[in-house]
């Protein structure tokens, strides 16, 4: 079923509530708590992922994928079973890998890794969605998901859509070059193959 974006959607700032006048009134110091975020959030470019771009050069940074999933979900909704949001969507993909900048990228093969990987992104999570005023930061933490996600291990047999249809995604363990260096390594599944 297709989706569309809407006025919403479209770049066009929400309706502001009254709520939100409220809030900004009552709350001097909350832009400032917003830019201490979104000047933490830069950090997202450091975290350093398993997967490296098309072409192999080097391995993309968390806030790429997490760019190029939003990409995706704006692209390909169109192609869903059902409707989608595409604004929730992107705003979710926006901020699902924000507590790897404490965290880490655990990646998908590392069994040792998510032994603490729960304890490590709701330790993240905590202090990053933290640094944002009341109410924001437990708006954008749901969006994430982290809070009530369990963490355990993707298996190659079951992995949804996106990544099957992107290489950049995918979590199976990237080829190696003749030189050595990892490379995106398509992946054996197709689009047409997922469930």
């Amino acid at each position: 079923m297709a989706s569309d974006i809407g006025a919403q959607g479209a770049g066009r700032p929400e309706p502001e509530s009254d709520d939100a006048d409220r809030s900004r009134d009552e709350d001097p110091g909350r832009l400032s708590r917003q830019l201490a975020f979104l000047l933490e959030a830069d950090r997202l470019k450091q975290v350093e992922r398993q997967t490296a771009i098309i072409g192999g050069s080097r391995r993309e940074n968390t806030a790429e994928h997490s760019w190029h999933l939003g990409l995706f979900a704006l692209v390909l909704a169109e192609h869903a079973d059902e409707a989608v949001d595409v604004a929730r969507v992107v705003a979710m993909v926006l901020v699902h890998d924000l507590v790897e900048i404490d965290a880490g990228d655990t990646f998908a093969y590392d069994e040792t890794g998510y032994e603490t990987k729960a304890a490590r992104e709701q330790a993240a999570a905590d202090r990053l969605f933290g640094l944002l005023p009341d109410g924001q930061g437990g708006q954008l933490r749901a969006r994430c998901g982290r809070s009530t996600r369990p963490a355990s291990p993707p298996t190659p047999a079951s992995p949804t859509r996106w990544t099957a249809c992107n290489p950049c995604c995918s979590t199976t363990p990237p080829a190696r070059t003749r030189r050595g260096s990892a490379m995106a390594s398509p992946t054996s599944r197709s689009c047409a193959a997922t469930p």
